[in-house]
């Protein structure tokens, strides 16, 4: 059974429809002064030469690919923080985030802050914001990880590209590494003991932090073993069975209550033109 995320029925005023719609006609209006500004201004001629030679398919493929990362990022916010409560909600909260994380650039951080901030101000307690929060950024992250300690090594080791700095290429890698390995190994940690009553106030938040990188981890664990052993102990003859099967499996597992699966198969009718296929599939509560 799903039960709706506690109070967030109303939303701080902050985040009200109307007070959104408003605010995004004022980013509009920033929006079109900062284009006319890149236009008209004079000493940036560059900008508008380059902006001319551009081609128009690709930015609008650009900007179609934004617009879909824009929905992933909604369809993966909704099941984590706002079951029960619907796609509008899901929309307005993770859509403020992501353009907080346009504005503030911090790998992601700052629109978590304000989703936290604004879930924290709907009702939900600290430390479900706060183990859910670890658990969808590792979830949205975790190939942004192998791709940096991929990608960044075979760069050191001069399979790839041009000849860079170790500092550009080796370090990164390393760090992604590291990053990957500390998500192995945390869970086995255990979140210890909760501090007592009395204890100091940086006591208790070092605590609370422990728990929610430890228990997060756990569940983002979790949740890709549970992919894992769906793939890999699974025969599918269509990919909207496997989504199925990925969804079904994962909303099995302890705190999740929705789940949607996104299925892609690259290259699948290549002769007909087509990149690629997809498929998506949910399973749990509404």
């Amino acid at each position: 059974m799903t039960t709706p995320s506690p109070g967030l029925d109303e939303l701080p005023s902050e985040f009200q429809t109307k007070s959104l719609r408003h605010r995004a006609l004022q980013a509009l209006l920033a929006g079109a002064i900062l284009a006319a500004i890149v236009l008209f201004a004079p000493g940036l001629g560059e900008v508008r030469d380059k902006l001319a030679d551009a081609s128009p398919s690709w930015l609008a493929l650009g900007a179609l690919f934004e617009a879909l990362s824009f929905v992933s990022y909604v369809v993966m916010f909704g099941p984590v923080f706002c079951v029960g409560l619907g796609w509008r909600r899901a929309w307005e909260i993770g859509g403020s985030e992501l353009a907080m994380g346009s504005l503030v650039p911090a790998s992601g951080a700052g629109g978590l802050a304000l989703g936290a901030w604004v879930l924290h101000r709907g009702g939900m307690a600290g430390e479900r914001i706060a183990r859910r929060s670890v658990a969808f950024f590792l979830v949205k992250s975790g190939v942004n990880f192998v791709a940096v300690a991929v990608l960044g090594a075979a760069l050191a080791v001069g399979l790839l590209g041009p000849d860079l700095s170790l500092w550009l290429t080796a370090l990164p890698a390393f760090l992604a590494t590291l990053a990957i390995g500390a998500v192995a190994v945390l869970p086995r940690l255990g979140p210890g003991e909760r501090p007592d009553p009395d204890a100091s106030r940086v006591e208790r938040w070092l605590s609370a932090t422990r728990r929610a990188v430890i228990e997060g981890t756990a569940d983002y664990r979790a949740i890709t073993e549970a992919v894992r052993e769906v793939i890999e102990g699974g025969s599918f003859d269509l990919i909207e069975t496997m989504a199925e099967a990925i969804a079904r499996r994962v909303v099995s597992i302890a705190h999740v209550s929705r789940a949607t699966a996104v299925v892609h198969k690259p290259n699948a009718a290549g002769r007909l033109g087509i990149d690629g296929v997809a498929a998506a599939a949910t399973a749990g509560g509404t």
